[in-house]
């Protein structure tokens, strides 16, 4: 510690103070501004204030200067009366309102483009949804013209069996009557078999006598 005591008297003696680095930013139009320190946004050279930040645009910078305060460029302060500011603030303005107009104008692109894209998604979608409902509604319609089908089909061979049992009701009715008639037409030889013989032997005997 000792050590460093007579470099603290020498620095007070002689008066030394530490200068702080600054920045000078002159315009093209002539106007000199002192700030602590700046950052690139976008087309413009901006720096920090109570208030926010403060943005000077880039085309409009003649000139950056870092050093000590007492070595930069002094301090030009913008006279509001002189028509080359007003004409270049006029121009600031108009340029800024551009820009601002521009983002809002690719923002609102932007914002169109994905509500066009989702009314497309939504089209598709209700285009989707319509086409399996018609295909449903063909499925189903295939479906009831095929069970009409199958129940005609049923029908038709109910009926086809109905005719069929009716038709072998009928043969067999038909082989029974034929049979009576086969017996009939026996009894009825048998009958006349019995008469001739009756009347051969009538013949015999009235011979006999």
């Amino acid at each position: 510690m000792k050590k460093f005591i007579p470099l603290i008297l020498f620095f007070i003696l002689t008066g030394f103070v530490y200068a702080e680095e600054k920045v000078a930013i002159t315009s093209k139009s002539g106007i000199t501004y002192h700030w602590d320190n700046y950052f690139e946004k976008d087309n413009n050279y901006c720096t920090m204030k109570s208030y926010g930040e403060f943005c000077v645009q880039k085309s409009n910078i003649a000139s950056i200067i870092k050093g000590e305060e007492e070595k930069l460029p002094p301090v030009k302060k913008v006279n509001l009366n002189d028509p080359r500011v007003i004409q270049q603030n006029k121009k600031w303005q108009e340029e800024y309102e551009a820009t601002v107009f521009a983002k809002q104008l690719e923002k609102l692109g932007e914002e169109n483009k994905k509500y066009e894209l989702e009314k497309l998604r939504t089209e598709m979608l209700l285009k989707s949804i319509e086409l399996n409902a018609q295909l449903k509604a063909t499925e189903a319609s295939a479906i009831k013209k095929a069970e009409r089908r199958a129940r005609r089909a049923e029908s038709d061979a109910s009926s086809a069996e109905s005719k069929a049992r009716r038709a072998e009701s009928d043969a067999r009715s038909a082989e029974s009557k034929a049979r009576a008639a086969e017996q009939r037409a026996s009894e009825l030889e048998h009958r006349a078999r019995v008469k001739a013989n009756d009347n051969w032997l009538d013949k015999q005997l009235q011979k006999q006598w």
